[in-house]
């Protein structure tokens, strides 16, 4: 992994290598979803697919036992789909969750007029300082720490 800075505390380019599954499990978790696919269209839709998707089941195991090393362009491109649609899908999610929960939370709180963070103005006080109780480590307890 390569970072680089710019001179300054966050992290602006992150260059990381990505590690794909084995080209086997790859090749049968095809298989298993591919056999799913059957079964849910033979018993569920009827449709006279099932045949092919069966096929495409028994080939991805036969490969995936035999010659595994014949699905690695197939992993490597479905690895690259994945991490496109994580570039894409993430922000969407967190944007969704951000406006759909917090902000709405953060709304209803300050319409009811609560403040955890003790963030309000209040003139009349003389000190924002809030006593802790019980109090805290006594500050000899920070020297020599390890």
């Amino acid at each position: 992994m390569r970072d680089k800075s710019f001179g300054s505390h966050e992290l602006l380019v992150r260059e990381e290598v990505v590690k794909t599954s084995s080209n086997k499990s790859f090749g049968l978790v095809f298989a298993g979803v591919f056999a799913l696919l059957a079964l849910s269209s033979y018993f569920f839709s009827h449709h006279e697919r099932w045949p092919l998707w069966l096929g495409l089941s028994i080939a991805f195991a036969v490969v995936a036992f035999v010659a595994p090393q014949i699905l690695s362009p197939l992993n490597r491109w479905w690895t690259k789909l994945g991490l496109l649609l994580h570039t894409i899908v993430s922000p969407i999610i967190l944007g969704f969750i951000f406006f759909g929960c917090i902000v709405p939370i953060g709304f209803l709180m300050r319409q009811f007029g609560n403040d955890p963070l003790k963030r309000r103005f209040e003139p009349e006080t003389k000190s924002y300082w809030l006593v802790r109780e019980p109090p805290g480590p006594t500050p000899e307890s920070f020297k020599r720490q390890y």
